[in-house]
């Protein structure tokens, strides 16, 4: 006889409570932003680094955001971005914008659905405000 009356106890709270919060439905939106992490030359004194030239080959018109590990600007116009492994791409950027200023702060990606970004359809985005396209990746390795 005691749980039928908290069984209609708690049926009867959940009703009164059901009819306080009816109300417009709720909408949860989420934004996921990743974050790129700029690597300078100041990590190391000049005389304990040999500096690396780096060969541009045909590259990739996407790669996978999962592949990500960091950046370098070594040129005005681009990006090289440090895959996980090693590897290397740089992103040639669209006329007018500057690596050395736009990315001074760092700089993200918003992702996309399918998990890559892309020449010609993707941008970086400056923490400061501001965002640069894509307009081709190519492929470095080591001379």
């Amino acid at each position: 006889m005691i749980r039928a009356w908290h069984v209609y106890s708690a049926l009867a709270l959940a009703a009164s409570a059901a009819a306080v919060i009816a109300g417009p439905p709720i909408t949860i939106m989420q934004q996921t932003v990743i974050r790129i992490r700029i690597t300078g030359s100041s990590a190391a004194p000049a005389e304990m680094v040999r500096p690396v030239e780096w060969k541009e080959h045909k590259g990739p018109r996407c790669i996978p955001l999962g592949n990500l590990g960091g950046a370098a600007i070594t040129h005005p116009n681009s990006v090289d971005l440090v895959l996980h492994g090693g590897e290397r791409v740089r992103a040639l950027l669209e006329r007018g914008c500057s690596a050395r200023e736009f990315f001074y702060s760092g700089f993200y990606l918003t992702p996309t659905a399918d998990g890559h970004v892309c020449a010609k359809r993707d941008q970086f985005h400056a923490r400061i405000g501001g965002d640069c396209g894509i307009t081709k990746f190519k492929s470095l390795r080591a001379r």
